[in-house]
């Protein structure tokens, strides 16, 4: 039986109830993790990062704030996913690598060992993978943030030497947290009381989007206690198995459909996703968001381009034509396949 009207979108609330203790220090968020990371391979001397061409534009923005040299890498598509164009060191001193959606923990150790042995520091991002229960050991630096998992504002990082990363105090003062705390109790209210306040619903967005414009200004802050709190008390065994569970359903599905393909076929042991990514045949993915947001699906694209990206030819594809399909823990089996009804309906017409 289906749960909910809507799929996708911002989180109203968390899944608690259980023990869930978040590795490093706290941060308000991603970009704020990664900004102590950066400062603390400043202080080490290191001049140089290579970052993944395939990225968030937030993931730029701390390198080009602090002043830090970057380029770019290559990630490729593969028949098993995505792959990594690393190279030889030459004048990168690190690397940044991402465990894409939390399918790729296997090849992500083997890229830090490779790494390793040719004397990079290596930096792991895990905003995709905060909860897969992968053995990735060994990167000097990771980083990270639950937002888009949760809904909490936290982010994190580790290093060397925990101690020395570079941390701030919570500043009470700015209204980002609070802003998105306003914006998650009118969504509850919205649906709770049905999905049909319209006021509701655009008051709620409203209040997401001035808080996302408030984080793009500043972000060198700590979260507050609150959300250490929520973030404390996470079911974290409830998230893990709702997520596998609901990717399971969508990949079993998608494997019938002739202009929908996964980027990763299989769901790894390991792996909790952050989301199922598919590519659309190309100039179609326009046709299937629209046809999403008609039957109520929100389903992020990752990413959108912006003016500090340089991409190659083969990550081209991936910006063009790539849609995650949300398996988050807010929804059940029934939802996952209302979802799948919806593509097979649009390919229909496609």
């Amino acid at each position: 039986m289906r749960t909910v009207r809507e799929l996708g979108s911002e989180f109203w609330d968390a899944e608690r109830g259980g023990n869930y203790s978040p590795a490093g220090n706290s941060y308000l968020s991603g970009r704020t993790a990664l900004t102590a990371v950066i400062l603390d391979l400043k202080a080490r001397g290191i001049e140089s990062v290579s970052i993944p061409e395939y990225c968030c534009e937030s993931m730029i923005e701390p390198f080009l704030r602090q002043g830090m040299n970057y380029d770019f890498y290559a990630v490729t598509r593969t028949p098993e996913g995505l792959s990594f164009e690393i190279g030889a060191k030459g004048d990168r001193n690190a690397v940044l690598l991402v465990n894409y959606f939390g399918f790729m923990s296997d090849y992500v150790a083997e890229a830090i060992d490779l790494c390793r042995k040719s004397g990079q520091v290596t930096v792991l991002d895990r905003t995709h993978s905060v909860f897969s229960c992968d053995d990735i050991s060994g990167p000097d630096y990771c980083f990270g943030s639950y937002r888009k998992w949760t809904g909490i504002e936290y982010g994190f990082a580790t290093g060397p030497d925990n101690e020395r990363l570079i941390t701030w105090p919570y500043d009470s003062t700015d209204q980002y947290i609070a802003l998105r705390n306003r914006a998650r109790k009118t969504k509850s209210q919205f649906v709770k009381e049905g999905y049909s306040d319209e006021a509701k619903r655009r008051e709620q967005l409203d209040c997401f989007s001035r808080a996302e414009e408030l984080l793009d200004s500043e972000y060198l802050s700590d979260t507050d206690e609150c959300n250490k709190e929520l973030i404390r008390s996470l079911d974290l065994k409830y998230i893990v198995k709702r997520r596998r569970s609901n990717a399971s359903v969508l990949l079993d599905h998608l494997k019938g459909l002739r202009n929908i393909e996964p980027v990763f076929k299989e769901l790894p042991d390991k792996t909790v996703p952050l989301a199922v990514p598919v590519l659309v045949r190309e100039g179609l993915r326009d046709s299937l968001r629209s046809h999403l947001i008609q039957k109520g699906i929100f389903c992020p694209v990752h990413w959108p381009l912006s003016d500090s990206h340089i991409v190659s030819d083969k990550a081209a594809p991936l910006f063009r034509d790539e849609l995650s399909l949300i398996c988050d823990q807010r929804y059940t089996e029934a939802d996952m396949l209302y979802m799948m009804e919806i593509l097979e309906e649009w390919e229909k017409n496609a």
